[in-house]
């Protein structure tokens, strides 16, 4: 399985928006409304936060948002398409995460 993580671009957008919304979906029955990364704006963030994606045979199959705010470094959003849940993806972007914060100086992740 050949996993390449790479920045998200603007022709990502409709694709991690998807990814995400069919992650978080089984939550709203369990919260009675739309988790905050299902609404969130995607072009947005892609072109103002560190955004990655992690592709699986050239298909986005992750996603990753990434924030440094004033409590330190934050993932903001982890999402993995159910159907490529359990294959690793998840664990690869917390590894992609942990190095960019190491990288960036932080000695923690929240």
């Amino acid at each position: 399985m050949n996993v390449i993580i790479r920045q998200a671009t603007d022709a990502d957008v409709g694709h991690v928006t998807l990814c995400v919304c069919q992650a978080f979906m089984h939550y709203i029955l369990l919260i009675g409304k739309q988790p905050q990364p299902m609404v969130d704006n995607y072009k947005a963030l892609i072109n103002t936060q560190k955004v990655v994606v992690a592709t699986l045979e050239e298909k986005i199959a992750g996603v990753l948002v990434l924030d440094i705010n004033e409590e330190g470094f934050c993932i903001e959003t982890l999402a993995v398409y159910p159907v490529a849940q359990g294959a690793g993806i998840g664990r690869k972007l917390i590894n992609f995460a942990e190095n960019v914060a190491k990288n960036s100086g932080f000695k923690s992740i929240y």
